[in-house]
C-alpha cells in the first residue's frame, strides 16, 4: 500500500472510531447507563448462546427450536459469552468487524487513486455510512460480520487474479460468509467458480469442502433435534424460502423470484441496487472489450459482485432497520471503487470538480438511508430499554414464572423460566401449527395450559381474533415507537387465579420504570 493510501485508510478508521464511540456513549446514556442494542433480536442470539453452552439448541432447556437465521453467529457468540463478555459480546464482535470493513474499503479507495484529497475526505464518511459501520455494531447482529466477509472476499479475488494466491483472510471470509447469512451463498458459490477458473483449485476445493461440511453438520444437528434444515426466521420472513416446500414446486419458486424482482424494482433501494448491478457488469466487461484476457481481476471480482447483487434482487429482503440489504450495498460500492478506479483517478488528477460533486451527490443518495438509521440508533436503543427490557424485568424480577410473548429477545435472555413464543421463532410447535394452518385461539390456550403459562405480554394487534376470550388485559405498557414493532404491549392474566399476582407484580414494577414509560392498568370484565 502506498503512503497516502495507508494514511487515508488510517484516517478513515480514526473518523469511524470517534463517531462510533459517540454513538455507543449516547446510546448507553439514553438507556440510563446500560448497554442496550438498538433492536431486540440480538438477545435471541444471546439466549440461544446460553442454551448452546448448556448443550442444547433453542431457547428453553430441553426443548429444541431454531430461532437464529445464522448458522455460525450464535455458536460464535457462545465462545465470547464463555469468555465472560456476556451481553457486550455482540458489540465487541460488531465493532471489530465494522472497523476492519472500513479499513479494507477505504484502503481500496485511497490506494487506487492519487490527488483529490478533499474529494476522498468528503467521500470517506459516506462510504462508512454505506457499510453500515456506525449503526450495525449497535444492532448486535451478524450483519457487520457479513459486510466484512463480503469486502474481504471481493478484495481477495482481486489479489488472487493479480498474484495467483488467495490471501488467508479472504479464504476464512469465504468459508464464513454463507455460514453467517444464507444470502452469502450466491457470492461464495460464484467466488469458488472464479477461483477454479483462475487455476486456484486448491483453495477453491478447501473452501468448498469446508462450507459443505459445516452446512451438512448444521443440517444433521437440526434433524437430530427434530427441526427443519432451514432456520425458522428464514422460513417465516422469506417468501422465497417458504416457497421451496410449496406444491408449486420449481415453477412456483421461479414465480416467487419474479414477484420478488418486481417488488425490488418498486423499492428505492432495490432500484439503486439494480443500477449498481448494471454499473458493475459494465465496468467488468470493459476489460474484455479492450482486448484483455477474460481472467482479469476486474472480471474475477466483478463477476462475484454481480452474482451477489443479482441474487439479492431475486430473493433478498429490504429494510428491517437497513440491515438486510447493506451487504449488497457494500458489495456494489467496493466493486465500483475498484472497477472505476482509473476514472476516479483521472477525475481527481485533472480536477474535474463538477464530476466530483456529482459523484459525492450519488454517494450521499446511497448513504442517506443509513444516515437516518444512524441518527435513530441511540433513541432506538432507548426504545428497546423502555419496552423489551422492562418486559424482561417484569418476567424475571417480579413474576418469576413462565410467560408467553411475541417479541422473544430480552424476555428469553437470562430467564430461567419457560418462555412460550407465540410468534414461532423460539417455539417449534407454534411454527408447525402456523405452517399447517392450525394456529388459533384454542391452540394458543392449549399451549399456555401445557406449559403452565399464567401471564402473557403481546402486541394485541398481531393476534386479532386469536387471543383466547378468557384472557384478561390487566395493563398496557406504552413507549415510543422507534425500532420496536409496536408502541404498546398488552399484559395479560391468562387465568383468573393469575390476575391478582400480576397486579401485585405491576404495582411493584411501576415505581422502578423509566420516567418516559407509561403503565396503564385495566379492569377485567
Amino acid at each position: 500500500m502506498t503512503g497516502p493510501g495507508r494514511a487515508g485508510a488510517i484516517t478513515s478508521v480514526l473518523v469511524w472510531a470517534v463517531v462510533m464511540a459517540a454513538v455507543v456513549w449516547l446510546s448507553v446514556h439514553l438507556s440510563d447507563g446500560r448497554l442496550i442494542y438498538s433492536i431486540d433480536d440480538p438477545y435471541i442470539h444471546l439466549a440461544l448462546a446460553e442454551t448452546i453452552l448448556d448443550g442444547g439448541w433453542g431457547i428453553n432447556p430441553g426443548e429444541a427450536a431454531s430461532p437464529s437465521s445464522s448458522v455460525l453467529y450464535a455458536p460464535l457468540l457462545s465462545i465470547f459469552v464463555a469468555l465472560g463478555l456476556g451481553e457486550s459480546a455482540p458489540l465487541a464482535i460488531g465493532i471489530g468487524a465494522a472497523g476492519l470493513a472500513v479499513w479494507l474499503t477505504n484502503r481500496r479507495l485511497w490506494s487506487e487513486t492519487e490527488g483529490g484529497s478533499l474529494f476522498r475526505l468528503a467521500a470517506t464518511p459516506l462510504v462508512i455510512l454505506c457499510l453500515g459501520a456506525w449503526s450495525l455494531p449497535m444492532m448486535g447482529m451478524e450483519h457487520a460480520l457479513h459486510v466484512l466477509t463480503v469486502v474481504a472476499v471481493l478484495g481477495g479475488l482481486v489479489a488472487a487474479a493479480e498474484t495467483g494466491r488467495l490471501p488467508l483472510g479472504a479464504l476464512i471470509a469465504l468459508v464464513a460468509m454463507p455460514l453467517l447469512r444464507f444470502e452469502g451463498v450466491a457470492l461464495a458459490g460464484t467466488a469458488l467458480v472464479v477461483l477454479t477458473v483462475l487455476g486456484l483449485w486448491r483453495p477453491a476445493v478447501v473452501a468448498g469442502l469446508a462450507i459443505f461440511a459445516a452446512l451438512l453438520a448444521y443440517a444433521l444437528v437440526m434433524r437430530a433435534h427434530g427441526l427443519p434444515v432451514l432456520p425458522t426466521p428464514v422460513t417465516l420472513k422469506s417468501d422465497i424460502a417458504a416457497s421451496v416446500g410449496d406444491a408449486g414446486g420449481l415453477s412456483g419458486f421461479v414465480r416467487g423470484m419474479v414477484e420478488q424482482l418486481k417488488a425490488a424494482l418498486d423499492d428505492r433501494r432495490g432500484t439503486l441496487l439494480a443500477l449498481g448491478l448494471c454499473a458493475v457488469v459494465g465496468g467488468a466487461l470493459r476489460t474484455w472489450r479492450r482486448g484483455g484476457p477474460w481472467r482479469t481481476p476486474e472480471m474475477a471480482m466483478g463477476t462475484a459482485a454481480a452474482a451477489a447483487l443479482a441474487a439479492h434482487l431475486l430473493a433478498g429482503a429490504y429494510g428491517w432497520f437497513g440491515r438486510y440489504e447493506v451487504y449488497a450495498v457494500a458489495a456494489a460500492l467496493y466493486a465500483l471503487i475498484y472497477l472505476y478506479r482509473r476514472d476516479l483517478d483521472a477525475m481527481m488528477r485533472h480536477r474535474r470538480y463538477a464530476q466530483q460533486l456529482a459523484l459525492i451527490g450519488v454517494l450521499a443518495v446511497l448513504a442517506f438511508p443509513y444516515a437516518r438509521i444512524l441518527a435513530f440508533t441511540p433513541t432506538a436503543a432507548r426504545n428497546v430499554y423502555e419496552q423489551q427490557h422492562q418486559m424482561h424485568r417484569l418476567a424475571t424480577e417480579f413474576l418469576r414464572a413462565p410467560v408467553a410473548v411475541n417479541d422473544l429477545g430480552w424476555v428469553a435472555y437470562r430467564n430461567d423460566h419457560y418462555v412460550l413464543d407465540l410468534w414461532g421463532l423460539g417455539s417449534e410447535e407454534v411454527r408447525q401449527l402456523k405452517a399447517e394452518g392450525r394456529f388459533d385461539a384454542a391452540a394458543i390456550d392449549r399451549l399456555a395450559s401445557e406449559k403452565s403459562v399464567a401471564y402473557a405480554m403481546l402486541y394485541e394487534e398481531w393476534f386479532e381474533g386469536l387471543i383466547p376470550p378468557h384472557w384478561c388485559v390487566v395493563a398496557v405498557l406504552g413507549t415510543d415507537k422507534v425500532s420496536a414493532a409496536h408502541p404498546t404491549v398488552e399484559i395479560y392474566a391468562v387465568t383468573k387465579a393469575s390476575e391478582e399476582p400480576l397486579r401485585a407484580a405491576l404495582a411493584a414494577l411501576r415505581p422502578t420504570l423509566p420516567a418516559r414509560v407509561r403503565l396503564e392498568e385495566r379492569a377485567c370484565g
